[in-house]
């Protein structure tokens, strides 16, 4: 049986930019309780919305009728090995997941810069780590079970309903709840990683060959200063991982001390006294961590985010990329920046996925971050700008300004996840306030 339905105070994301109170909170443990909530709320013209960790900046869970949490859907189902894949509850976190990958031997083939999302919510919002000849965590969805608005139970995959399957990769909760998902896994190699301090100029000058000639390549840029710093991975078959007091000391100082407690206080500083970046950023290009280590896979992608802070990412062509990073770098140069935070710059392959931000062509991700308590809204309307003049998709869980007409623009396969929309959520149980404005009116149902 499904735990009662219980009042609800308020929720908030992990940033704390969005609060709301839902009418209720529902905790169901099976799918025949999750089937009939869905058809309850559908009777009373209530709607639902699914919640993970609340990672994102946009109210994609937000409602004002019932909140769903899927903590009874996790941990890991099943692990095959030999197929290469495993089956796993919706709400499992990715860090928990990749560990116990790890027991197994095995492990994701990417992973993003940090892994407390929900499974679920990961792969509905397109979440994606970096490497030019890897996609999304969607890309790797071999089948998902759904329940859908109707409270239908659906198993998805490449015998049954291959189509939907292909749309629902990247969903934003519109179509349905997933409740488990079965991922490919390969076996989990050694990852050698090297972060090293430059600048972006050089990064710009060799752009092309740091992205193809590594698995993982990503750099972080400092705007208006010229510091980065870069963080190359590569399988390295039988190396024996790091290990040790002085290993994790080492870890501890960089993804703490450094890129943390550091961070944090030097946006302290700027908030109180923004003629202050310049010489923290001369004193900081000192401490940026020039290191290499072999590490395991689960242990080599995420690094904690503990400061909070607003992002705008946007997804451009990989054709584009020196373009659009001189041109970012020009236009920022003419803006009194004053973020601590740096730019990250990632890259992924091509996707089949109708709403995949990387659908039909190589990326590059361009994100630009601000700190929690300062105005971001100036620096994030510029980028934008930028952005969209450059065919740029936004990320669906970070901030943008974009409303379902320019989307539709943008994603060549636009109508085919709107057609899924109509036949697995008929009457709006999954609709929301964002996702009427990034998706538009809901289609009718296509007759019978």
């Amino acid at each position: 049986m499904s735990r009662a339905v219980e009042k609800f105070p308020f929720w908030t994301n992990w940033n704390r930019n969005l609060t709301f109170r839902p009418e209720q909170l529902a905790r169901p443990d099976s799918l025949e309780a999750l089937s009939r909530i869905i058809v309850g709320a559908a009777g009373e013209g209530r709607t639902v919305r699914p919640v993970g960790s609340g990672i994102s900046y946009t109210p994609l869970v937000q409602t004002d009728h019932l909140m769903l949490s899927l903590d009874a859907f996790s941990g890991v189902e099943r692990v095959d090995a030999a197929a290469g894949t495993a089956v796993v509850g919706a709400g499992t976190r990715l860090g928990t997941l990749a560990r116990e990958l790890a027991r197994h031997g095995l492990a994701l083939a990417n992973l993003g810069d940090i892994d407390r999302q929900t499974v679920a919510g990961a792969v509905a919002t397109g979440t994606h780590g970096t490497g030019i000849t890897i996609g999304s965590l969607s890309s790797q969805i071999v089948a998902m079970t759904i329940v859908d608005g109707t409270g239908c139970v659906r198993q998805l995959d490449a015998d049954r309903a291959p189509e939907l399957l292909r749309v629902a990769r990247v969903g934003l909760g519109a179509l349905g709840v997933i409740t488990s998902i079965t991922l490919k896994v390969q076996p989990a190699q050694p990852l050698l990683v090297e972060r090293e301090g430059t600048t972006l100029a050089k990064l710009l000058r060799d752009l092309d060959t740091l992205v193809r000639a590594n698995r993982n390549f990503e750099f972080f840029w400092f705007p208006r200063h010229g510091l980065a710093y870069s963080k190359k991975m590569n399988e390295v078959p039988g190396r024996r991982p790091a290990g040790g007091v002085l290993q994790r000391a080492k870890r501890f100082a960089n993804d703490i001390l450094v890129e943390n407690a550091l961070i944090w206080v030097a946006c302290e500083c700027v908030r109180r006294w923004p003629g202050s970046r310049q010489r923290l950023l001369d004193v900081g290009g000192h401490l940026v961590p020039n290191e290499t280590m072999v590490l395991e896979p689960h242990r080599a992608y995420a690094t904690p985010r503990l400061v909070r802070h607003y992002e705008v990412e946007y997804a451009i062509p990989y054709g584009r990329a020196s373009e659009a990073l001189g041109l970012l770098d020009e236009t920022l140069a003419r803006h009194p920046v004053k973020t601590m935070f740096p730019v990250e710059v990632r890259f992924t392959a091509a996707e089949d996925i109708p709403l995949s931000m990387s659908q039909g062509r190589d990326v590059v991700y361009i994100a630009v971050h601000a700190y929690r308590r300062e105005d971001y809204r100036e620096l994030f309307d510029l980028c934008e700008d930028l952005f969209l003049r450059l065919d740029g998709r936004p990320h669906w869980g970070k901030l943008h300004s974009l409303q379902s007409g320019e989307l539709r623009r943008r994603y060549p396969c636009w109508d085919e996840f709107q057609a899924a929309r109509a036949a697995l959520d008929p009457a709006g149980v999954f609709e929301n306030g964002y996702l009427r404005r990034v998706l538009g009116p809901r289609p009718a149902p296509a007759p019978a």
